[in-house]
């Protein structure tokens, strides 16, 4: 891996604690991923350090939206 890239994710709709913890392993088990952890002040916020050249951003938000969770890119 030559670099990694980040991105923040906004989990749009109400979500239990057991979806969220659906999301994030669903994001764990994409190619390229190096990391995610949830914000510190909001469990709707995902952060995800990737490796660009194996997945991109857009990617990681249809893989959400395959297992029915809406979320949205808010930073970088």
């Amino acid at each position: 891996m030559k670099h990694c890239c980040n991105v923040m994710l906004y989990i749009q709709q109400f979500v239990s604690r057991e979806q969220l913890a659906e999301a994030k392993k669903v994001v764990d088990a994409c190619k390229g991923i190096v990391n995610t952890m949830f914000g510190q002040n909001s469990a709707k916020l995902l952060l995800v350090d990737y490796d660009p050249d194996m997945v991109s951003g857009k990617e990681i938000i249809d893989t959400l939206r395959g297992h029915s969770i809406t979320a949205k890119l808010v930073g970088m």
